[in-house]
């Protein structure tokens, strides 16, 4: 009775697990299609609601001869793809020259307070290390610079873009160095690389040659993912800049809550425009990707043993603990002004610590927190008995995931 009752009920599981994908899939692409027609119908002039009634190209006119356009497509392209190209040479190099390592076996959990914080307090964090009022040049002043008063020099919010870019790399190099370190269990890269080592190749060399070309396929979307971001991005952006004119995702975001209603068809475009730009650049990316295959076959059948590679592999990765340093004295930074009394220039420190700041904004915050809290609960709850329901029915079925599913389980993050 007790096994009758327990095949039944095994039935009943799996007849409700079956439609776990169909339900995933419903819930990633249908908010996604209803808001990208939401979009681009506004794009082109059509939003009846606002007296768009018929279509046009007004607003691709409006969104071209705003002030700072062009500056503004060029600087969210220059930081865009600085930012996606830095992250991946640099969290390659890192785990080239870690992988194996006694001391990098704990990578992912000391990267794991950064990948947690939000991407606008590290931003905002790292907005108070490095402003000319910031804790980078206070702990070197004035006994080293001199300066008494904060120097004349623009960083936050500079029209190259390089705080923003700064910014995106102390989180998207965690990223990737996570989807690495996720590839790499999948290989035999232990054994492989020993083989490697065997013929006479150094670590990085060996890790390069063996390792890399076995893990690339299975990162790529998540190099795709970090693009589309970095091309997108609007709280960090806020923060750390540029700022006049912003980026074009910034662009799109003023004017989507512009009191002007009429300004929502160029932001249409704009967003439009962000899709265009994305697309772009992930097929200018295949492109090079198609080259370096070449050049790569190229370098590994040759069989010759290059000591350089390795020096600039050991730099790149003193680049990127540079940046996990960076990170940590944001996040740190963030929490001593939340409790600073008073912090005037030069002083490393602040002169007391106090939690009337805290206090001040408790009332203001506690309604914000507790919506904060609820939906971010309530949305990873929903996501993992998702995921978990989806898993459990590929291992019931025996089915393997292919490629069009990781493609449909990523396009909410390659679209901007």
């Amino acid at each position: 009775m007790g096994e009758a009752l327990h095949e039944v009920t095994a039935r009943r599981v799996a007849g409700v697990l079956r439609f776990a994908p169909a339900l995933t899939v419903s819930i990633l692409l249908l908010p996604i299609v209803a808001g990208f027609l939401g979009t681009l119908l506004p794009a082109f002039g059509y939003l009846p609601a606002i007296g768009g009634t018929s279509l046009s190209l007004d607003g691709w006119r409006r969104l071209v001869s705003a002030p700072g356009f062009s500056t503004s497509v060029i600087s969210t392209l220059v930081t865009g793809i600085a930012a996606s190209v830095l992250a991946v040479v640099g969290a390659l190099a890192f785990c080239a020259s870690a992988w194996g390592r006694p001391w990098a076996r704990r990578l992912g959990g000391w990267m794991a307070p950064i990948l947690a914080t939000p991407h606008s307090a590290i931003a905002l964090g790292l907005a108070f290390l490095v402003a000319p009022s910031g804790w980078v040049v206070r702990a070197i002043s004035p006994w080293l610079t001199g300066w008494t008063v904060p120097p004349d020099i623009a960083t936050v919010g500079h029209s190259s873009g390089a705080a923003l870019v700064l910014g995106l790399l102390l989180k998207e190099v965690p990223y990737l160095i996570l989807m690495i370190i996720g590839a790499l269990h999948q290989v035999a890269a232990s054994q492989h690389l020993a083989v490697a080592r065997a013929a006479g190749y150094a670590h990085v060399e060996s890790w390069l040659k063996v390792i890399l070309p076995q893990i690339y396929p299975q990162i790529r979307l998540p190099i795709f993912a970090v693009i589309a971001f970095s091309l997108s991005v609007v709280d960090v952006a806020l923060i750390l800049g540029p700022t006049n004119p912003p980026t074009l995702a910034v662009l799109a975001v003023r004017w989507f809550t512009d009191a002007d209603i009429t300004n929502y068809f160029q932001a249409s475009a704009a967003a439009i425009l962000l899709v265009v730009l994305v697309v772009a650049v992930v097929g200018g990316w295949v492109l090079l990707e198609r080259a370096a295959i070449g050049i790569g076959r190229r370098w590994i059948v040759g069989g010759r043993r290059r000591g350089g590679i390795n020096a600039v592999v050991t730099g790149i990765t003193g680049a990127v603990m540079t940046l996990f340093v960076l990170a940590v004295l944001a996040i740190v930074g963030m929490g001593l002004w939340s409790l600073a009394t008073q912090w005037r220039f030069p002083d490393a420190l602040p002169q007391a610590f106090s939690f009337a700041n805290w206090l001040r904004q408790v009332q203001g915050m506690a309604e914000p927190a507790r919506w904060t809290l609820v939906v971010g609960l309530a949305a990873t709850a929903i996501a993992l008995m998702l995921a978990l329901a989806c898993l459990e029915n590929e291992s019931r079925a025996q089915v393997k995931t292919g490629s069009r599913t990781l493609w449909i389980l990523y396009l909410p993050l390659l679209l901007p």
